[in-house]
């Protein structure tokens, strides 16, 4: 195991909580990132071998401290860690988008995870496409799907949260995955909106087109609330479809940290309510 692989990931260990239930549980869990290669695999191109041998380190690491689930990134920009008819293959494997590496990362996953007593959650980024503007793009990738609802934002390119074409497929690829795979949860990170850049109060992407066509529909006078109801929509869908599905599946979201600058008095700083239009209090 590398130790700077291990360093990024462990810093992310989330803080442990108890679960209410019939009984109480323990729940101590980690990322496993695939954007950029941060956690896994630490390189692209690696062969199947060497790719699993360095999840499954991993994972044993996991086992020694004693964690008991793992967030297992298998979409960081609209490309699939497992085998999809919906989505290419991702870049961080093969070096090439669409390009099949051999065998099935989320499955070996699951499998290598249950021998050693934990849970797999599968991690989804929902609207990001590219974390790099002007990479190569496949055929079947959704930028190039739904062109038009596809903009570059700083050096990233990110889907169109207004569109409900773009809201449909999330949909249909995360509940495919619900499905298909025995994971015991799926998670969504805080990127939904994007982040305001240097100088910029809000998300820069230009969303005029979906507010001029759609507007009117919902008959919201103010765009942010017409902005953060396309993301209130989204969340409402995946979670009634999983359920509908898999209820024994759960589904969980890290938003960003502050709901409201301000709230509580004492808490300031980006505010995920106004400036990435996403209510976290309302999901609860």
């Amino acid at each position: 195991m590398m130790a700077s692989a291990l360093k990024s990931w462990f810093s992310l260990i989330l803080l442990s909580f108890t679960l209410i239930g019939v009984a109480e549980a323990e729940f101590r869990a980690a990322w496993i990132s695939s954007v950029h290669n941060l956690d896994w695999p630490s390189k692209k191109g690696l062969s199947s071998r060497q790719a699993k041998a360095e999840l499954s380190g991993l994972l044993d690491s996991a086992e020694n401290l004693g964690l008991t689930d793992v967030f297992f990134q298998v979409r960081p920009e609209g490309d699939a860690l497992y085998r999809s008819s919906l989505e290419p293959w991702s870049r961080f494997l093969t070096g090439t988008q669409g390009k099949d590496p051999g065998y099935d990362p989320l499955k070996f996953c699951i499998k290598e995870a249950k021998k050693r007593g934990i849970r797999v959650h599968a991690w989804f980024n929902p609207y990001r496409a590219s974390v790099k503007a002007g990479a190569p793009l496949a055929k079947n990738h959704m930028a190039r799907r739904f062109p038009r609802h596809a903009h570059k934002v700083g050096g990233v390119i990110c889907m169109d949260p207004g569109a409900p074409e773009v809201q449909d497929h999330v949909v249909k690829v995360v509940t495919d995955v619900a499905r298909r795979y025995d994971v015991a949860g799926i998670h969504f990170d805080d990127y939904f909106y994007p982040y305001p850049g240097a100088g910029e109060l809000t998300g820069s992407m230009d969303d005029s087109d979906n507010w001029d066509r759609l507007q009117y529909v919902e008959d919201d006078p103010d765009k942010s609330d017409w902005r953060r109801e396309n993301v209130n929509k989204l969340i409402s869908s995946l979670y009634r479809d999983i359920k509908r599905h898999r209820p024994w599946v759960k589904v969980g979201i890290s938003p960003f940290g502050i709901w409201k600058s301000g709230t509580p008095k004492d808490v300031k700083g980006l505010s995920s309510y106004s400036q990435i239009f996403t209510d976290s209090r309302k999901w609860l």
